[in-house]
């Protein structure tokens, strides 16, 4: 979601219109999957491997004329910010073309990347066409555990990426925010304690933890944390890559530190998978009303955890487009459904537990 305090205000009259269907909702941020296709085969992605297909898989952005009217229905739904990801977004034709258009109609636009394909040439152009932020995917400070999850030795090229990127802003003069996504497994979370200072080092700007989503893999959870881990990760790691990320301005807040929680009771969720913390047992979740996914099949979900549960709200095409589909009769449903129950997947999500926890602190206001 994207700058609620701006959109919502400090009091809570228009999220309860919103929530009474009396306001017409508005998507503030919406993601894209732009394709199937990736250069890397990470261990803990099902999207290379669901059923045991390899892509391409059915696309429905085959071509510009495809992308354009998705992207239109955004602009008229005066949505504020599209995150383009994939697949990986870089091997999709018409990302930069996508990337100005909607920045040169007002709308912030950030992508997410392995960061394996940013040659020079490629970061100029992406940064000079409007990116305000980018994310990297860096699961490991060590090059040899890099190989291991990512499925190829492309650690060279994901820092010289980088550097790429870092020397685009600068010509470009323009504020752009690099953010390096970690997602931590059995595998690399002890290694955790080198990230601050090489994501320094590489001049990121912002990293975040994500606890590893091996929810809907075929082989079943194999790589979470368990809890013992989850203790060790709390005792010896996270009050060290707190300290040196707060100093260098690589987190905002002690708590980015601990993505499994604290407390016995949370840490006991974590290693269950449950990585909401048993916040949505009382508390509502409102992405369905301010968030959308768009999937590379040109499915919509309400977020990209219902995506793993295969739980589409509808499929764009010539009689339904995204304005139709968002404005339509079952998304009013599914979101009338939201505020009395939730869906068992929300146990494990992570996603909007901040803004959630402001939308219900401004709902009680």
């Amino acid at each position: 979601m994207y700058k609620l305090d701006q959109y919502l205000g400090a009091a809570p009259k228009k999220l309860k219109r919103i929530l009474e269907a009396e306001g017409q909702p508005r998507p503030l941020s919406v993601k894209i999957k732009l394709t199937w296709q990736c250069n890397l085969k990470c261990v803990m992605c099902s999207s290379w491997r669901v059923e045991g297909k390899k892509p391409p898989r059915p696309s429905y952005f085959q071509s510009w004329e495809d992308l354009q009217p998705v992207l239109d229905d955004l602009v008229l739904l005066k949505t504020k910010k599209v995150h383009f990801s994939g697949g990986e977004p870089l091997m999709f034709p018409w990302l930069e073309q996508g990337i100005r258009y909607l920045t040169e109609r007002g709308l912030h636009v950030s992508l997410v990347s392995n960061g394996t394909l940013w040659s020079r040439r490629k970061a100029q152009a992406l940064v000079d066409a409007g990116l305000s932020q980018i994310t990297f995917s860096l699961d490991s400070p060590l090059p040899e555990t890099y190989r291991q999850i990512r499925g190829q030795d492309s650690w060279e090229r994901v820092v010289q990426g980088i550097a790429n990127t870092r020397l685009a802003i600068e010509k470009s003069r323009r504020s752009v925010l690099i953010k390096a996504n970690t997602v931590l497994t059995q595998q690399n979370f002890q290694e955790m304690l080198f990230w601050p200072e090489l994501a320094h080092d590489l001049g990121i700007d912002r990293i975040r933890f994500l606890p590893v989503d091996d929810l809907h893999l075929e082989t079943g959870p194999q790589m979470r944390l368990n809890a013992p881990e989850i203790e060790l990760f709390n005792r010896e790691i996270a009050p060290q890559v707190a300290e040196k990320a707060l100093k260098w301005g690589l987190i905002q807040s002690v708590s980015e530190a601990y993505p499994f929680g604290r407390s016995p009771a949370e840490i006991a969720q974590s290693a269950q998978g449950h990585y909401a913390l048993g916040y949505y047992q009382q508390n509502r979740c409102f992405a369905p009303w301010l968030h959308s996914l768009i999937a590379a099949d040109g499915l919509v979900y309400g977020c990209c955890m219902l995506k793993g549960e295969k739980a589409p709200l509808a499929r764009m095409g010539p009689k339904a487009t995204f304005k139709d589909i968002w404005l339509g009769k079952k998304y009013q449903q599914f979101r009338t459904e939201m505020l009395q129950t939730r869906p068992a997947i929300c146990a494990h999500c992570d996603d909007f537990l901040g803004e959630n926890r402001y939308l219900n602190q401004l709902l009680a206001t």
